[in-house]
């Protein structure tokens, strides 16, 4: 395909025809939702563009610019699966995703955010899973059989029933056979999202315990109104560790747009053991430091202060802070989350003319 231009048009009907073949039959059909459970960031029509490809039963996706940020370069001669995906900004744009049999050099060593395969008898995915299952019991009642079975398969959970096919009439018009499958999609990618949060969580506490204080007694720091939205604290924690590649792209992704304290706090604490999180702290420390030494960057001092979970001190020579907030700092948080997904913002600009070289 050396040469060849595709368009964003081209891609979306060659996907649309996969989708439309997966609702007709029984076997592709369990193969779409499979990949909706390990790609449930895609769309319905990529997940159909992944399910056709020659990679379909892959776990892990990222276009070239993804790979490298893992140092890995694409094989010369690896095809890809053509995707669509849509910029904040409202664009179409073509991107091209690989899996990991498709690169070189890529470090192994890195957490990368495979979907979590879960073996019940496992002294810790066990537990873990089951914590999650109880946890979110309400909302997996409530699902749908057939977002469930996208759920189970990213688990590897077997299905114990085989999901029945949509209507044929949904063939005769396109937009409502994508947002049917949209709505299957969606369901399951919430749910995926809140039990991967809490399986991980489970995870990293079977193999690092909170460790006891002197009293025996184990300490948990409850987080104040949880379901509030993350602060702008976190969320510049979140977008340094991302900087700094601590964190992951998938994972800050699934924040989602309106992120709360408790999403913040889950991702935070996955990446707290890792050696590149305590050398991204110490670089904020060491730049609060700096600032409150600094006569002009009060706002600094109070974020350190805030860090610390002190009383800000009044910065030398300051004035008095007015009693009430500043307007202009009233969507700060708004701004930090901004701040964590502009690079897939920028990502999607970039290519927002719809062709990809082929």
């Amino acid at each position: 395909m050396a040469g060849k231009r595709i368009t964003t048009e081209e891609i979306y009907e060659s996907n649309l025809g996969a989708l439309k073949g997966a609702v007709t039959d029984p076997d592709l059909w369990a193969q779409w939702l499979a990949t909706v459970g390990n790609h449930p960031k895609e769309s319905a029509l990529n997940c159909a563009a992944i399910m056709a490809s020659p990679y379909e039963d892959t776990r892990e996706l990222r276009n070239a610019e993804g790979w490298a940020r893992f140092g890995g370069s694409i094989k010369e001669g690896e095809p890809g699966i053509p995707t669509v995906h849509r910029s904040k900004a409202g664009h179409l744009f073509c991107d091209i995703l690989y899996p990991a049999s498709a690169v070189e050099g890529a470090d192994e060593k890195r957490y990368r955010g495979l979907p979590p395969q879960i073996d019940l008898e496992d002294e810790i995915d066990g537990p873990a899973y089951l914590a999650a299952c109880k946890k979110w019991g309400e909302d997996i009642a409530q699902a749908g059989d057939t977002a469930m079975y996208a759920v189970n398969a990213r688990y590897g959970i077997p299905n114990d029933t085989v999901p029945e096919l949509p209507s044929t009439v949904l063939l005769e018009d396109a937009k409502a056979l994508n947002e049917y499958c949209r709505a299957i999609k969606n369901e399951a990618e919430g749910l995926i999202f809140r039990l991967d949060a809490t399986i991980k969580a489970e995870r990293r506490n079977a193999i690092s315990p909170v460790v006891a204080s002197a009293q025996g007694e184990k300490r948990e720091v409850a987080i104040k109104d949880p379901l509030a939205p993350a602060t702008e604290r976190q969320l510049d924690l979140i977008a340094d560790l991302r900087a700094a590649g601590v964190v992951s792209d998938e994972d800050v992704a699934t924040l989602g747009d309106n992120p709360t304290k408790q999403d913040a706090s889950t991702l935070i604490g996955m990446y707290k053991d890792d050696p590149g999180f305590e050398r991204v702290q110490e670089a904020r420390r060491a730049a609060r430091e700096a600032a409150v030494k600094d006569p002009l960057a009060p706002a600094t001092a109070r974020e350190a202060a805030a860090e610390k979970d002190v009383a800000p001190q009044p910065v030398r020579d300051a004035p008095s802070p007015s009693p009430e907030r500043n307007p202009s700092s009233m969507n700060d948080a708004a701004r930090a989350f901004a701040k964590v997904a502009s690079a897939n913002s920028a990502h999607g600009a970039a290519e927002s003319q719809g062709v990809l070289q082929m």
